[in-house]
């Protein structure tokens, strides 16, 4: 779990990635505020932001991801500090923690758990802000550690692959999807408001004058619009469409290989059912469908062993750029 050069990770997943990981971990080098933390972990840094994030949607004017993932998260995020003690030197004998919580895998979902959160608060406020640099700093962490390091997982990622061929469709389009969920996919129902009205009528024994009725239909309030990360469920189908992009950059041979494939056909088609239970004409809904076309024109061709072709993300834009300068 120690550092890893930038050299190093690079020949795992690229030139690229790893030159940014030897400039990240240059700048985290020369941190002086990181002495302070144990073993310099920025994990842990990436748990108190997270930690701060759910304090404060504690209050009654925030919002956050409601009681039940608070506390899951909260206990996700402790067995993550124990561990990142663990590795910093501090034994912590007398903390066990069950097998799932205590396996390597944990911490890189952990953090791919708060990255999904964070996409799905998004937006220019304390808590979503906060949910977002905790989701940068435990991924970048988790990923040099468990992904960029040598033996890690990057051998099976391979993220040149994910750009060529039908695997371009699926990027391209499981990132239209994930757009999409920012655009209007419907609205709630208005709603009719009580009030006075102040009426001139007959008051008996001759006399007229103004009294006040009350009307329980005397306002009109309009619905709201809802997004795509409003509707049920939403927070699973962008796991999904996340796990699409990393299928894109899998590189598994033989039975493992074949697995993924038939779990991403699997994927795509609950994502298709969630997309139909929601279906209305509206813009995002709309760009959600275009998106699971191109999803579907990779998968079921990569799922047939055909890796590139006149269908692929590169062949279509060859032949429409010639029309566009035309144009």
């Amino acid at each position: 779990r120690g550092r890893v050069s930038g050299d190093a990770a690079g020949s795992g997943v690229g030139g690229a990635a790893g030159r940014l990981a030897g400039e990240v971990e240059r700048a985290l080098a020369e941190t002086a505020a990181l002495d302070r933390i144990p073993g310099r972990s920025v994990s842990l840094v990436g748990l108190g932001a997270l930690a701060a994030a759910i304090a404060l949607s504690l209050l009654p004017q925030l919002s956050g991801v409601g009681p039940a993932w608070s506390a899951v998260m909260l206990a996700g995020g402790a067995a993550v500090a124990v561990d990142e003690l663990r590795a910093a030197g501090r034994p912590l004998a007398a903390v066990r923690l069950p097998r799932l919580l205590a396996h390597p895998l944990f911490p890189p979902a952990f953090a791919a758990l708060v990255g999904v959160h964070a996409f799905h608060l998004l937006r220019v406020e304390a808590v979503p802000l906060l949910w977002l640099c905790a989701a940068v700093l435990l991924g970048w962490d988790q990923a040099r550690k468990t992904v960029l390091s040598p033996g890690g997982f990057g051998r099976y990622l391979d993220f040149g692959r994910a750009r060529r061929g039908y695997r371009a469709n699926v990027l391209l389009g499981a990132g239209l999807c994930l757009a999409s969920l920012f655009l209007v996919w419907g609205e709630t129902a208005g709603w009719l408001g009580g009030g006075y009205d102040y009426n001139y009528r007959y008051q008996g024994g001759g006399e007229y004058g103004y009294q006040y009725d009350y009307n329980p239909a005397k306002y009109y309030y309009p619905g709201f619009e809802l997004s795509g990360r409003n509707q049920p469920l939403a927070l699973l189908a962008e796991a999904a469409l996340f796990a699409l992009l990393a299928w894109a950059a899998y590189r598994g041979a033989g039975d493992a290989g074949r697995r993924a494939d038939h779990l991403a056909l699997g994927t795509a088609g609950f994502l298709t059912l969630w997309g139909l239970a929601n279906l209305e004409a509206r813009p995002g809904v709309l760009l959600f469908a275009l998106g699971m076309a191109a999803v579907w024109s990779g998968l079921w061709r990569a799922a047939r062993g055909v890796e590139e072709g006149p269908h692929d993300a590169a062949h279509l834009w060859a032949r429409i750029r010639p029309r566009s300068r035309r144009g």
